[in-house]
């Protein structure tokens, strides 16, 4: 609907040409791929917005396989991606009709201000939950790697103390940006933690071959855990609040730009969401655990380092995530309690 009341989408060239500027030849894809990745740049917004669906939830996708079966799990997974995907599209569209990129004000433009004020609470309570999830969960594995190392203490040293390090020294610094871009780079650690899981899961996946009975394997169920593996799926697609800010602090905001960081950025959360989910469940079936870098390892390790660096890994993308996350919540503060529809010029960060 927005786009026919906007006329066809431009891409970026045609927007140039009707600016009154020069095209500029098209970049190699070398330079697009390996290129220096600029603030607004494309590349760094795909990277923003894998890394506000990647987190903890992913972990728990092999359980869906496990509660659905083999065949109806993965169709599970990839229909919420085309949820997911179907999702962004409209909200893209919705924040180019409205020119409004912020997620609040765009569903107070469309659905009204009382809706806006919910989302804005929503978002917050959101965002409060997602602190002490990822603090529980940062508790749980900071004393599984402190071990494995032959680190043995206290409780408080080998829980609380991580916990504290990682709220003053990541948590808190990185908190402070405003923008979502300036955490481009940073965001790429949560897609490299989901790729070596996923990598890591695969290579280990011979070893568990010999001691699991593979006739028993479920390939379709459906019973009332149906609705707990539709939630763990779609759950992991989770970014949409982002994208509204993503696409505005595009250098060259546009509706084809931002479909493409949609198409992409769901392409690049599935595949590996589809292989950690297919071998994690193909390596433990019915002993799955509700995360699956918490299994147990396999025979013939005795001490499975490679796992322990995924979770050191995971609980740093965990550890991210919530500053990631931190600037659209910020904003929905400032606008709710203080009324402003704009950030003060000295909040530089």
């Amino acid at each position: 609907m927005f786009e026919h009341m906007n006329g066809p989408v431009k891409d970026s060239k045609e927007m140039d040409l009707i600016e009154g500027e020069q095209p500029t030849e098209r970049p190699t894809w070398t330079k697009r791929t390996f290129g220096k990745m600029n603030k607004g740049s494309l590349r760094g917004s795909i990277f923003t917005l894998l890394s506000t669906a990647i987190g903890s939830g992913c972990l728990a996708l092999p359980l869906a396989l496990k509660y659905m079966g083999l065949i109806l799990g993965v169709f599970m997974l990839l229909f919420t991606a085309v949820i997911a995907y179907f999702g962004l599209i409209n909200i893209a569209l919705a924040a180019d009709h409205y020119k409004t990129y912020h997620y609040p004000h765009l569903v107070a433009k469309t659905l009204g201000k009382k809706w806006g004020f919910a989302v804005d609470v929503l978002m917050v309570i959101y965002l409060w939950a997602t602190l002490v999830t990822y603090q529980v969960l940062l508790g749980e594995f900071s004393p599984s790697f402190l071990r494995s190392m032959n680190i043995h203490g206290t409780e408080f040293e080998l829980r609380i103390l991580p916990m504290l390090a990682a709220n003053f020294f990541i948590m808190l610094p990185l908190g402070l940006f405003r923008e979502l871009t300036n955490l481009r780079f940073v965001s790429m650690f949560g897609a490299f933690s989901l790729g070596y899981v996923a990598l890591l899961v695969i290579i280990e996946f011979p070893y568990f071959v010999g001691a699991n009975n593979y006739s028993d394997m479920t390939y379709a169920k459906i019973d009332m855990n149906v609705f707990a593996t539709f939630s763990i799926c779609l759950y992991a697609y989770a970014c949409h609040t982002n994208l509204p800010q993503i696409q505005g602090e595009l250098a060259r905001t546009s509706l084809q730009r931002t479909y493409k960081i949609a198409r992409r950025g769901i392409t690049g959360i599935f595949v590996p969401y589809f292989l950690l989910s297919l071998f994690g469940y193909l390596s433990c079936l019915n002993d799955t655990p509700e995360l699956i870098i918490l299994r147990d390892a396999p025979s013939g390790i005795s001490n499975d380092w490679a796992m322990v660096i995924s979770r050191v890994c995971i609980s740093l993308t965990v550890v991210i995530a919530v500053p990631i996350n931190l600037p659209p919540i910020r904003e929905c503060i400032f606008t709710s309690i203080f009324g402003k529809d704009k950030f003060p010029s000295y909040w530089k960060m």
